[in-house]
């Protein structure tokens, strides 16, 4: 509720989390790293796929998709989304996306390995050519942020996604910032702020919790 007694609008409030340990690079098409995952990847960037509650694969960028033949993709993107400095998300960053990750060479190169080629129709069109068969195609995208090659330039030290959460600050070994978007094209996240606090040691993290320093705790030991 607003100062005035009117309701508020839009994500209110801060969330604090624990993490066990800190990211190595801000980059999310080249850490590995499972607390990447749920520090970045998940919060900042998107995929064109996700997973359901269930663990079915929905859209998230994607708002669609179809197969014409088993080696043939074809997806539409959302109409309206944006990255975090205003510019809009197109098919074309779904190929630079993909086709950046392959000359990294990383563990994600190969959940796109197996594509043969791309066909940008329009902005919000692309489809994808596999070479063979791959059951798991889907399962792959799971893990593949999209970005743009003018984002991609500098994400190493500005980190723009298109997710919920827009990045602000990483202080090695002390904490990552994040706020909310309100441009993102899906439900508005639950709070205004996001931070994950730097907790090594997990009696610590425990502790603070205990305490209401942190709202969260991202590992808890099995004896805890």
């Amino acid at each position: 509720v607003a100062q005035d007694g009117t309701p508020a609008t839009g994500p209110v409030g801060d969330l604090m989390v624990a993490a066990t340990g800190d990211i190595d690079t801000l980059d999310p098409q080249v850490s590995q790293l499972l607390l990447y995952g749920d520090m970045m990847r998940r919060p900042v960037f998107s995929t064109l796929v996700e997973y359901a509650d269930d663990l079915s694969y929905v859209g998230d960028l994607a708002e669609s998709w179809e197969n014409p033949d088993e080696t043939t993709y074809v997806f539409t993107l959302r109409e309206g989304a944006t990255y975090h400095d205003g510019t809009p998300v197109t098919a074309a960053d779904v190929e630079f996306s993909f086709g950046r990750i392959v000359d990294l060479e990383t563990v994600l190169s190969s959940r796109v390995a197996n594509v043969e080629s791309y066909d940008v129709i329009d902005d919000r069109t692309v489809s994808i050519k596999l070479a063979n068969v791959q059951a798991d195609f889907l399962d792959g995208l799971t893990q593949i942020a999209i970005i743009s090659e003018a984002i991609a330039a500098d994400v190493e030290n500005t980190p723009i996604g298109s997710g919920p959460f827009a990045f602000v600050e990483w202080v090695p070994n002390d904490h990552i910032s994040l706020e909310a978007y309100d441009g993102y094209y899906g439900d508005s996240p639950g709070v205004a702020t996001l931070r994950f606090n730097i907790l090594p040691e997990p009696q610590v993290a425990i502790n603070n919790l205990k305490s209401g320093d942190v709202q969260g705790v991202l590992d808890i030991p099995v004896s805890q």
